[in-house]
């Protein structure tokens, strides 16, 4: 075991400066649930308008064909 030195505030010191610090601490924020939640809700809310204009698209382009008929083109009879 190794005796302490006195006084300690001369070997105590911080081996970070702060903008090492705020680059730490803006990676820890960014990996918080919270923010995984947020981007998780805008990647299903831009799947979700993309899956709705894909459907209005598709709808956009269909046409009606009229009335069924049979394949010589004879009106079907009710």
């Amino acid at each position: 075991m190794s005796r302490l030195e006195f006084p300690l505030k001369d070997l105590l010191r911080d081996p970070t400066e702060e903008p090492a610090l705020r680059r730490i601490w803006e990676r820890i924020d960014g990996r918080l649930p919270d923010a995984r939640r947020r981007r998780r809700r805008l990647a299903f809310a831009a799947l979700a308008l993309a899956a709705g204009a894909a459907t209005a698209f598709a709808v956009g382009l269909r046409r009606d064909a009229g009335p069924l008929r049979f394949g010589d083109g004879r009106a079907l009879a009710a």
